[in-house]
């Protein structure tokens, strides 16, 4: 995935800016009335309000836009032994093809850490599943995991149908799709902190989006 303020200017106007003055009467001196200087407009005194508020809520705004991305990063990954019922596989064919992948990714991809292992039920040896998993600041989590499934449909095995799917409590986006010749269903998540893909062998949509909601609560830690 690609890496990755909001600046608001105001230029408060003089709220007395539109205040006019009655013109002196030249009659004599009995017969002149008293000058009244009217109340300033009131379309000034709603221009300095509104720069007001908009000064005054600059500092709420800038808590509520940062909020999702103080929640999520930083994040910190787990290596966990057995994720979601599975089985981590430390045979020596399955631990190379996991560090090719992992090297390959850290040789694209800017990533804080790194964790790519291959994970299967000692009752279902047959259906392995890869998760990788990293942690960076990612600004627009949501929109690059959506160029990224873009991308995985040009590829020479396309990864087709995508959707996004419910990322689960950790929040952020979630997205799922097929790749039919290679009998794959891929999964990822992505949010402030951490981003994820699962890659599951002859498994539907809806049991890869379970475990890989169910993995990404056990290997992605939050502060």
């Amino acid at each position: 995935m690609s890496r990755h303020a909001i600046a608001w200017q105001a230029s408060p106007e003089d709220p007395w800016i539109f205040e006019r003055y009655a013109p002196p009467i030249t009659h004599r001196a009995a017969d002149r009335a008293p000058v009244i200087l009217p109340a300033p407009a009131r379309s000034g005194r709603r221009a300095l309000v509104a720069v007001l508020v908009v000064l005054l809520g600059l500092p709420l705004a800038g808590l509520v836009l940062a909020a999702p991305i103080l929640r999520e990063y930083p994040a910190t990954l787990s290596h966990p032994d057995a994720a979601a019922g599975m089985t981590r596989l430390t045979d020596p064919a399955h631990v190379q093809a996991a560090d090719r992948i992992r090297a390959h990714i850290a040789a694209g991809v800017r990533l804080d850490d790194l964790t790519v292992d291959v994970y299967a039920a000692d009752t279902d040896p047959g259906r392995p599943v890869l998760v990788a998993a990293g942690t960076h600041l990612f600004l627009n989590p949501g929109g690059q995991l959506d160029a990224a499934f873009r991308t995985f449909a040009t590829t020479q095995y396309p990864v087709t149908d995508s959707a996004r799917v419910y990322p689960g409590f950790l929040g952020g986006a979630a997205r799922c799709g097929t790749d039919v010749a290679l009998a794959m269903t891929v999964c990822a998540w992505a949010d402030h902190g951490s981003v994820g893909f699962v890659y599951a062998y002859d498994r539907d949509v809806e049991d890869t989006a379970d475990l890989m909601r169910e993995m990404r609560a056990e290997l992605v830690h939050r502060y």
